[in-house]
C-alpha cells in the first residue's frame, strides 16, 4: 500500500457485536472496532473519548 496513509487510523462505529465482524474488520486492518451507543448523548461521550485519545493524548511519529 501507499506508505502515506500505513498509519492512517481506521475506526469502525457499527452496530454488530458479531465476533466474526470484529475479526473481519481486524483483518481487513481497523484500528479499533466500536459497537454504537443506543442514545445521542452516549454517542456524543464516545465522540469526546476518541476525540481526547487520537488528537490530545496519542502521539505520532513525525
Amino acid at each position: 500500500g501507499d506508505l502515506h496513509y500505513t498509519r492512517l487510523p481506521v475506526i469502525v462505529l457499527t452496530n454488530s457485536e458479531n465476533p466474526s465482524d470484529i475479526k473481519r474488520a481486524y483483518d481487513l486492518g481497523a484500528t479499533s472496532y466500536f459497537r454504537k451507543p443506543d442514545s445521542l448523548e452516549g454517542l456524543d461521550e464516545m465522540i469526546h473519548v476518541l476525540h481526547a485519545y487520537w488528537l490530545k493524548f496519542n502521539h505520532f511519529p513525525e
